[in-house]
């Protein structure tokens, strides 16, 4: 009998940390919109409350320890206090509820969504109520279908093509694209107009 194969090891990740990139793009004491797009590879981003003005944006601190990506919290903390400055700020945070079925994405989103939170309650959001949150996906409640597609049900790989698109209207003079990077980031404009839909079809100003 010929001796079976053994099954190749995949290659753990290499211990490492990878900081917030944080690129402001104008100054602003007015009232904020901080959207935060879940997960390690998620962003956040910051328009003005009233006139939908991209502030800044940035991207997660990830540290990578024992082959595993987590955002570190510590620096999270240090890059919204950097992209906020001193303006007063409602946060928006994407909950991801179309991963229910999979035990290992939940785990993953459930520890992220943990440290955004209390990195949060340490940074000019002591109180829940200035804590938001939005639903993704495809269902109709998400912010995707509402803002993207007119509440229509969004074609399979279509969803970051039309949040490219969505951003590239809004903010016309922005590329998205990080340092040391060729291609917009996903998170960043998901984070942005995650703030974009709360600002336009959920936050009503005083």
């Amino acid at each position: 009998m010929k001796a079976k194969k053994k099954a190749a090891k995949a290659t753990p990740k290499k211990d490492s940390f990878s900081p917030a990139e944080i690129q402001l793009r104008r100054s602003s004491q007015r009232s904020l919109i901080l959207g935060i797009d879940n997960g390690t590879s998620g962003g956040m981003a910051a328009i003005d409350m009233h006139s939908g003005e991209l502030h800044g944006w940035a991207t997660l601190p990830v540290n990578v320890t024992g082959g595993e990506s987590r955002i570190y919290p510590i620096g999270l903390g240090a890059a919204i206090k950097a992209l906020v400055g001193t303006s007063d700020f409602i946060a928006v945070v994407e909950v991801c509820p179309m991963h229910a079925d999979r035990a290992d994405i939940m785990r993953s989103m459930g520890i992220s969504f943990g440290i955004i939170y209390a990195a949060l309650q340490f940074q000019k959001c002591p109180s829940p109520t200035a804590i938001r949150y939005v639903k993704s996906g495809n269902s109709k409640d998400s912010w995707q279908r509402r803002l993207l597609s007119g509440g229509q049900s969004l074609p399979s790989g279509m969803t970051k093509p039309l949040a490219l698109a969505k951003a590239q209207e809004l903010w016309p003079d922005e590329s998205w694209i990080p340092l040391r990077c060729s291609t917009p980031d996903t998170g960043i404009i998901d984070a942005a107009l995650i703030a974009e839909f709360y600002r336009t079809q959920t936050h009503k100003p005083a």
